[in-house]
């Protein structure tokens, strides 16, 4: 067993990502919003880029493909 079969070993990989994942939030243009469980979930179903929505969650820009979007306030 190599070190990399080692390390994804059963569901390592998945529970790692689950905690620390952070939810967010997409705020569309007419104001509504939708709540997805983290970055890289909401970059695969709304068809976007990653790097592009954390810009916007980091600050450096204001609009990604004319979305917005927010980390979830606990």
């Amino acid at each position: 067993m190599t070190c990399k079969e080692n390390s994804n070993y059963g569901t390592r990989t998945k529970r790692m990502a689950e905690s620390i994942s952070k939810p967010i939030i997409v705020i569309y243009r007419d104001n509504t919003y939708e709540e997805y469980p983290s970055l890289t979930i909401a970059a695969k179903e709304l068809c976007l880029l990653k790097g592009g929505i954390a810009n916007v969650l980091k600050g450096n820009r204001n609009t990604h493909h004319g979305l917005r979007f927010e980390y979830v306030k606990e």
